[in-house]
């Protein structure tokens, strides 16, 4: 009989604090959504950026930025003729590219032969001194 009770008491202990446990979690999460909805997000606090430091401020008043080139015909040129230089280059190295994939071709050929060479000695060597 004390064994039943026993067990209804941590049965009801259980549910109990099962009820409990769910509310909570069922509280923080509409207290959560209604603090997102107005606005007031807990999950990322947006700080204000820093304010700029009295070195900064003094490095970039004494280095002001550079006023801009006015030779703007020279840069297209300049650049026409990087870009030249690059398509030059770039036509060398294609070339030196093909010349290296033939290169890897022909070693590969030979690989082979001196593969078959060597296996074909093995042969040679085991009928001369393994004779059945």
């Amino acid at each position: 009989m004390w064994q039943v009770l026993f067990a209804r008491k941590w049965a009801i202990f259980f549910l109990l604090w099962l009820t409990v446990g769910l509310s909570g979690i069922a509280l923080i999460g509409c207290a959560r959504n209604s603090s997102i909805i107005a606005g007031q997000e807990t999950e990322t606090q947006v700080s204000a950026p820093n304010a700029p430091t009295a070195e900064v401020i003094k490095a970039v008043s004494e280095n002001p930025p550079p006023a801009p080139r006015r030779n703007v015909r020279r840069d297209v040129e300049e650049v026409e003729a990087e870009l030249e230089r690059e398509r030059i280059n770039n036509q060398a190295l294609k070339e030196e590219n093909d010349w290296l994939r033939v290169q890897v071709i022909h070693l590969q050929q030979e690989l082979i032969t001196a593969n078959q060479n060597i296996y074909s000695l093995n042969r040679k060597l085991d009928a001369i001194f393994k004779p059945n």
